[in-house]
């Protein structure tokens, strides 16, 4: 059983963050799509939402797994850093997109709803609401 951590036997370090990322998102947009009853004909915005989402997930995961290089540079760790924030910010853009093109095909009543999932005090973070509420869309 997992403790007050996130990684191996409840500890911290190296893969703690990222243990679960892909199933917490999984949960998550069954949740969402649940809450927002997702109809038919907007079935296409939702699976362009469900991708970023898993992907984004699937590439914090893969982040948090790897460990930090003691045999690196400076210059080397800042290079990866760099190089893992211009990945985050592309997946954000086509996050961006994914939900404006989902909202564009939502109801009124289902947009209140959204809000009320999407977005919480930090840009990217869900507000903990519903099952595996963390930080991805």
């Amino acid at each position: 059983m997992m403790g007050q951590g996130g990684g191996p036997r409840g500890g911290y370090g190296p893969g703690a963050a990222g243990a679960g990322q892909t199933e917490r998102a999984d949960t998550r947009l069954a949740y969402l799509k649940n809450e927002l009853k997702i109809t038919a004909e907007q079935e296409s915005a939702w699976e362009a939402y469900a991708t970023q989402v898993k992907a984004r997930a699937a590439t914090m995961a893969a982040f948090h797994a790897q460990r930090p290089s003691t045999a690196q540079s400076a210059a080397e760790r800042i290079e990866q850093h760099a190089s893992r924030m211009k990945l985050r910010a592309e997946q954000a853009q086509a996050m961006s997109t994914a939900v404006k093109e989902l909202f564009a095909v939502l109801t009124p009543e289902q947009q209140t709803i959204a809000n009320q999932h999407f977005g919480g005090p930090r840009l990217g973070q869900a507000g903990g609401r519903g099952p595996g509420g963390g930080r991805w869309n």
